[in-house]
């Protein structure tokens, strides 16, 4: 963000000015000392050797604390209820610009054994998901780095894709088509809110699903749409064996 500022901004208070809104638009305006602060007392209080039935309820908290991961709260079940209908369970899932979605991973339906791993752009957010996932048994990894510059390598089966196009055209516009094309992966679940934090439509379902189309059409893949309250889920079959 520094180095782009800094080439495009000759003045250095207008270019660090610049450089803090695109890391306003990244994640600021998602994460707070607060958020933390709570994630860390409730991930402080999880039982060391608990199931994933038992760490329901604290990991419910955890996506209470922010507004995308508790409107999606409403649905949670029916979303990863479906995928697996679609595509069947998993066996390898990474989650991009995971936010607090790590903690939904009680509900993901994964396949026995799965792995399971998420990046996120924050260390303070990666560090209390390891916290997490050591509690639980199988291959998972919270990795702290930012999605635009490198994504670990390796093919799964699903990748999670919640509500994050959106930050990574604020941040580099025109970028969405080719990202997905880079991706390893059998399925891409990408999803858009229906609605403004402020709860207002703006027209948003119809300009983000003409959005969707535009960029399916050019990958050639194929699409199943998935409606819920507040978000729409477009589950992606990349033809990639």
């Amino acid at each position: 963000m520094a180095q782009w500022a800094i080439e495009r901004y000759p003045n250095q208070r207008v270019a660090e000015k610049a450089a803090k809104r695109k890391l306003h638009q990244a994640y600021g305006a998602y994460i707070t000392p607060r958020l933390i602060s709570q994630v860390e007392r409730i991930v402080d209080s999880m039982p060391q050797d608990a199931t994933l039935d038992e760490l329901k309820a604290p990991c419910k908290q955890v996506l209470k604390c922010h507004t995308s991961t508790r409107e999606r709260l409403d649905f949670i079940e029916d979303l990863y209820k479906d995928i697996e209908q679609a595509i069947g369970r998993p066996n390898s899932v990474l989650d991009l610009a995971s936010g607090l979605n790590p903690f939904a991973l009680p509900w993901m339906a994964l396949a026995p054994g799965a792995s399971y791993r998420c990046v996120d752009i924050d260390y303070r957010l990666s560090d209390l998901v390891n916290q997490t996932l050591r509690r639980l048994p199988g291959d998972n990894s919270a990795i702290c780095g930012d999605i635009l510059i490198s994504i670990p390598s390796g093919k799964v089966e699903l990748v999670l894709l919640l509500k994050v196009l959106t930050c990574l055209e604020h941040q580099k516009p025109g970028v969405s088509t080719g990202f997905l094309r880079g991706l390893k992966a059998n399925h891409v679940a990408v999803s858009y809110p229906t609605r403004s934090l402020g709860r207002r439509r703006l027209s948003m379902e119809a300009n983000y699903d003409a959005i969707m189309k535009a960029i399916v059409g050019r990958l050639g893949w194929e699409c199943t749409t998935l409606h819920y309250p507040l978000e729409t889920v477009y589950l992606l079959a990349t033809g990639s064996q």
